[in-house]
């Protein structure tokens, strides 16, 4: 009976070490193969980084500012010309810095709030943004959301390819803003979003001026405008004082309701300005 006992309890072992290693080959399999997938995703993605290259980019159409706003271009990659200026390098391999985007009648400006770069990398497109020149001339690659909006978020390959005259820019830039109608923006602002308009008035009152960006409200014949500013002190240069008479060209944004000194409150059109020119 004990002889019976001791064989089943060794029979019981064997059947555990069997057990135990096949349990260990199993996870040893599973590691392997875990580990192989983790390489497979790894090559993948290093496969799909570099499935992009500059050659790659003449395959993709040159088209302008005009084009993508009638949304043909939505969701599809494409090459897009654009002139850099206001660069402000704060770091060695960071910076800030406003595009001008050449359209039918001239151009149009987007600022610098929209436009920085951080810890960028020698071998990346964006580097060549970081080591430009105001007024050079940069070819980037780019999607289109399925919105038809854009920007430098998503840039696919980058190029420098010449040189521009930004006074020339912005006398143009300025030649195509309007006089703003006053009254027809205030009921209809839909209608004039994203107009360009220069408006001349004085100073009334500096609501705001710090490093980075600046606020105005301008008193004309016809009545308040809200101005602000993005661009940071060193761009927009000596400050403007109360009373000051000023030309402003800029983008119309949205209606502005502000608070004013009395307590009340005041909605009038608000105005991203690109210039401010003392009179």
């Amino acid at each position: 009976m004990k002889k019976k006992i001791l064989f089943i309890f060794m029979l019981g072992v064997f059947s555990c070490n069997i057990l135990s290693c096949g349990k260990s080959q199993i996870n040893d399999a599973s590691q392997q193969l875990d580990s192989k997938s983790e390489k497979t995703i790894s090559n993948d993605q290093k496969q799909n980084k570099e499935e992009f290259s500059s050659d790659s980019a003449d395959s993709y159409p040159i088209v302008s500012y005009d084009d993508i706003s009638t949304g043909r271009y939505n969701g599809q990659t494409v090459r897009i010309k654009c002139i850099i200026d206001r660069i402000n390098v704060k770091f060695e391999n960071s910076c800030s810095f406003s595009l001008w985007y050449p359209i039918s009648n001239g151009y149009i400006y987007e600022g610098s709030a929209t436009n920085s770069f951080h810890d960028v990398s020698p071998d990346s497109p964006e580097f060549v943004f970081l080591n430009a020149e105001n007024g050079d001339i940069i070819l980037y690659t780019t999607t289109i959301y399925d919105d038809g909006s854009f920007g430098t978020n998503n840039i696919l390959s980058a190029e420098n390819i010449g040189k521009e005259d930004l006074n020339k820019i912005y006398t143009d830039y300025k030649a195509t803003c309007s006089e703003i109608n006053y009254e027809d923006v205030l009921r209809n602002p839909k209608s004039f979003e994203n107009s360009i308009f220069k408006i001349t008035g004085s100073v009334s009152q500096v609501i705001s001026e710090d490093s980075y960006s600046a606020e105005y409200l301008i008193s004309t014949s016809s009545g308040y405008i809200y101005a602000s500013w993005y661009d940071d002190e060193l761009i927009r240069g000596s400050r403007f004082l109360e009373e000051d008479i000023v030309t402003i060209y800029g983008k119309f944004e949205m209606l502005k309701t502000y608070d004013t000194l009395i307590g009340n409150q005041n909605t009038v059109p608000q105005i991203s300005v690109q210039f401010m020119d003392l009179q």
